[in-house]
């Protein structure tokens, strides 16, 4: 048995939730799915899917929800994605989850966001936080260097220049990766 506690608020926008499933057991281990779309287009809503292979094995599964370009800008949005991860690191305990087994997954934008998310400096961005506090990551399909994004039609809902590409680039910041970070692409992709 499961249940959903919906829209779990994690930073003042009102994009800022995430839905947990819990699973029957406690002391679980938690994992994260952050969804694609571009970075503008869907929601965690439309993803709440993973929970049905993540909580009969066992897991507090979070679909993570952020606001969306270009209502936010890209620096927002990666900010906004590592704040969730952090809030749901701080709160696992109080929906039966273990915060010291904590993966997390996403596909395409998310992959993006995972791969940012595993070269996140965890204690400089939220203090109190453990520098491997992300134990591991799946990155499906993800985008790693954002330039080439830039320069194509996505980058009117983007907005992103030069240096914010650069920035946000994964490729360029994986060496201060922590955990293990699986990158896997679809075949026909």
């Amino acid at each position: 048995a499961s249940d959903c506690l919906p829209d779990v608020r994690y930073g003042p926008h009102p994009d800022e939730t995430c839905d947990v499933f819990r699973p029957a057991a406690t002391k679980a281990p938690v994992h994260i799915f952050i969804h694609g779309g571009y970075w503008y287009t869907m929601t965690s809503k439309e993803f709440s899917f993973v929970a049905k292979g993540l909580v009969p094995a066992g897991f507090v599964a979070v679909v993570l929800n952020y606001a969306l370009c270009p209502g936010v800008s890209m620096t927002e949005l990666v900010r906004q994605v590592r704040a969730g991860i952090a809030h749901v690191h701080a709160h696992a305990h109080t929906w039966g989850g273990d915060p010291d087994r904590l993966s997390i997954s996403g596909h395409s934008a998310g992959g993006h966001l995972v791969a940012s998310a595993m070269a996140t400096d965890w204690p400089a961005f939220a203090p109190g936080r453990p520098a491997d506090m992300v134990k591991s990551g799946l990155s499906l399909s993800g985008l790693y260097q954002l330039e080439p994004v830039r320069l194509s039609y996505v980058n009117a809902h983007l907005r992103m220049d030069a240096a914010e590409a650069a920035a946000l680039s994964p490729a360029r910041h994986l060496q201060h990766a922590r955990g293990a970070l699986t990158v896997a692409v679809g075949g026909r992709e």
